[in-house]
């Protein structure tokens, strides 16, 4: 019969966790190899549990291990995040051309969990919140860039219109 160990050896691993799997409380089955323990250590980590994920694994000598996996969310090509005391905030970007930052529009964007969602952009917004479609109830935060129309869009119009146009904007 074996007793006890006193010895605790701590282990710290990070891991790449996809804001997919963080939002969906995706559960991951991980395979951990340590030093001098001959066979894996397999679990089930649930990947909405976030930042972290710790547990004590006793080995075949009574030595326990603390082992603790540190997740970490990775960007992705439409999202980034901004992390909270609480809270997850999504960060996207969004061009629009001038007429739809002038009149308003409505964009559909696949969000972190494939679904589409519709949104209507108000006019003259260059950022858009919506509360709680973050992760951890964190925010989406939508932020919006006006691009200005192309000297050769300009050169379309005609020369009444351009100087109408440029009468309007010096009104403004």
């Amino acid at each position: 019969m074996k007793f006890k160990n006193t010895k605790n050896i701590k282990h710290n691993f990070n891991l790449d966790v996809s804001y997919y799997e963080v939002y969906n409380a995706i559960k991951r089955k991980i395979r951990i190899l340590l030093n001098n323990i001959e066979e894996p250590i397999y679990i089930i980590m649930d990947c909405s549990k976030y930042p972290k994920f710790s547990f004590t694994h006793i080995d075949d000598d009574a030595i326990d291990h603390d082992i603790t996996i540190n997740k970490i969310l990775k960007s992705d090509s439409i999202f980034d995040h901004i992390i909270n005391k609480q809270t997850i905030d999504l960060t996207t970007k969004v061009i629009c051309n001038f007429k739809d930052y002038v009149l308003g529009h409505n964009i559909s964007l696949k969000f972190i969990d494939n679904k589409i969602i519709d949104i209507y952009i108000p006019p003259f917004s260059t950022e858009y919140i919506i509360n709680k479609k973050g992760i951890k109830d964190g925010n989406l935060i939508i932020n919006i860039k006006p691009e200005l129309f192309l000297l050769s869009d300009w050169n379309k119009i005609n020369d009444n219109d351009k100087l109408e146009m440029i009468r309007i904007l010096n009104a403004i």
